[in-house]
């Protein structure tokens, strides 16, 4: 079974890196107006809302991932009805959540009398709601990846320094060697 934690930072990592592509994918199939130098938090606010609001847009962009990685994340291609159906339990969970939260301000309201407005209102807030949590879940996805990918590269830079200074350490005693046998 693969975890919450890890479909979501499969999606997240497929946005962080192929950020174009899903821009460009995103204003061809769902009319969707974003220029391609948009912000990945932007991507990730149109990615929430289309999550919560289009019906099939989660199996879609599961789809254009597997596209467009073609194995790279061979465990997720291998499940991917599994991946659509646990992003979709896990937005609608959200949703459903947000929709709850509705419906306890829904009977509030019209026992305390408060006109549809008010309802209104609170709707539009729960969704507002709902798509900041899921654009803040992929951004904070994409943050840990980047985090990670920069210490790899650290550690690479590191690793690369001290090999340098062993290198020099042995050829700075080989020379003291081989001048000690000249002498």
């Amino acid at each position: 079974m693969v975890s919450n934690k890890e479909i979501w930072y499969s999606l997240a990592g497929f946005i962080l890196d192929n950020k174009k592509i899903v821009i460009e994918w995103l204003n061809k199939n769902y009319q969707t107006s974003l220029k391609l130098n948009s912000s990945l938090k932007r991507v990730n606010e149109v990615v929430a809302f289309m999550m919560i609001n289009q019906k099939d847009f989660i199996s879609d962009i599961v789809k254009l991932q597997e596209q467009v990685e073609e194995g790279s994340y061979s465990g997720f291609v291998v499940v991917l009805a599994q991946v659509v159906s646990a992003l979709g339990t896990m937005v609608g969970n959200l949703v459903q959540g947000a929709k709850n939260a509705v419906f306890g301000r829904e009977q509030a309201a019209r026992m305390e009398q408060y006109g549809k407005e008010t309802e209104e209102y609170y709707k539009e807030l729960a969704e507002i709601r709902a798509n900041k949590e899921v654009a803040i879940k992929l951004g904070q996805a994409q943050t840990d990846i980047m985090l990670k990918r920069e210490q790899e590269g650290n550690n690479q830079k590191r690793n690369n320094v001290l090999i340098i200074f062993g290198l020099f350490i042995v050829g700075a005693v080989s020379i003291y060697l081989i001048k000690g046998k000249n002498s």
